[in-house]
């Protein structure tokens, strides 16, 4: 795959990931991760197979916190689909930093 991330994306993989990661709730910090969550998901493309899932699952992350008083179970869907769009985003960049290794240790053997 040929996706770039461009930095809006990298914002909101990184706030997402500070957000399902937090062990200890802490409200400020969670409301901290939302908010930028929900900017720089605004701010993404449609249309791309690797990002559509994160960005739906933001969409619910951010509609699960809006009502009066956090619904448990959509917060906690939401959560799981989040997890899930994220795992797929950082396989693909593992994949991209393992293919970028391999070149770079190919080039560097073929100049020895």
């Amino acid at each position: 795959m040929t996706e770039r991330m461009t930095m809006s994306d990298q914002i909101a993989v990184n706030a997402a990931l500070a957000l399902v990661l937090t062990v200890v709730p802490d409200a400020g910090r969670e409301r901290m991760h939302l908010d930028i969550l929900r900017l720089e998901a605004a701010r993404m493309r449609e249309g791309r197979p690797l990002f559509d899932p994160f960005l739906a699952a933001a969409k619910e992350l951010v509609e699960a916190d809006s009502g009066v008083g956090r619904r448990r179970g959509d917060w906690s869907s939401a959560m799981w689909r989040m997890k899930d769009a994220l795992v797929r985003i950082v396989e693909w960049r593992l994949g991209e930093a393992q293919e970028v290794m391999r070149s770079s240790t190919h080039t560097r053997e073929e100049a020895a």
